[in-house]
């Protein structure tokens, strides 16, 4: 199966499930929530968390979705949380990840144009440096639409700046602390505390060992190809990822938005 098919199915799945339960939730006046899963957000570790399946409140339900689910996907009425991540960090996670084949936690082998950008490019500094060689820069650009995650902007999951629907985003954490994300969550939800996973591969994190070294060139390219995304995590939290912030949104999509320590 392809990459696109797979994807097409994901969000299929994930479509389907935003119907389940939706009656029962009506009738008893749950809030319903959606979790995007944005690759490379730390999203195995808050699903991990939260025990991998629908949590269920009183007051909400949070439906806990794959990565082929995105914001134009949540249903009108119903609001998502999620993870952001800056994007050149972002970058060299996915890069990393995908060269070992998602191991240890995962065993996903590369499609043909994945070996191919590997064999190009074995570091990610090797790949970010290349967006501007004019002797590679189309090599480089392949590579970066052929990786999985690598491919898949902010903006793939969430659309672009400037139509953001605010509106529709109830909580935006960051990677750089995912513990105040999960306890400002289980806050909205009215659920009790979590754990995240302190296993790395539970977590889904990086070896210790991976090479994650840019250069300022090199990170530079990426802020440049990932520009779009910038402008997301600008928009959606001014002052830099840091911590979670609540959304409460009032007509017409503009937001007033509180820091949550």
């Amino acid at each position: 199966m392809t990459g696109p098919a797979r994807a097409a199915l994901r969000r299929g799945a994930g479509v389907a499930r935003t119907l389940l339960h939706a009656a029962d939730d009506r009738v008893a006046g749950r809030t319903r929530l959606h979790f995007l899963h944005i690759g490379k957000t730390g999203g195995t570790a808050i699903k991990a968390a939260f025990g991998r399946s629908d949590v269920v409140t009183a007051t909400h339900r949070l439906v806990l979705h794959d990565h082929g689910f995105g914001l134009d996907d949540v249903p009108p009425g119903e609001r998502a949380v999620f993870v952001l991540r800056d994007p050149v960090s972002r970058f060299v996670s996915a890069f990393n990840s995908r060269r070992r084949q998602g191991r240890p936690r995962y065993d996903a082998p590369w499609t043909p144009q994945e070996a191919a950008a590997f064999a190009a490019f074995p570091t990610a500094d090797s790949l970010a440096r290349a967006l501007d060689d004019p002797r590679r820069r189309g090599a480089a650009q392949d590579a970066m639409r052929s990786i999985r995650h690598v491919r898949d902007p902010l903006t793939s999951f969430l659309g672009p700046p400037d139509t953001l629907p605010l509106d529709r985003i109830a909580l935006v954490g960051s990677v750089v602390d995912l513990d105040a994300f999960a306890r400002e969550l289980t806050r909205l939800l009215g659920a009790p505390p979590v754990t995240l996973p302190t296993d790395p591969v539970a977590a889904h994190r990086a070896p210790p060992d991976s090479d994650t070294a840019l250069s300022d060139r090199g990170r530079e390219n990426v802020r440049r190809w990932y520009a779009d995304d910038v402008a997301v995590i600008e928009a959606l939290s001014p002052s830099g990822v840091s911590e979670p912030r609540t959304s409460d949104a009032g007509r017409g999509g503009r937001r007033r938005s509180r820091r949550r320590s």
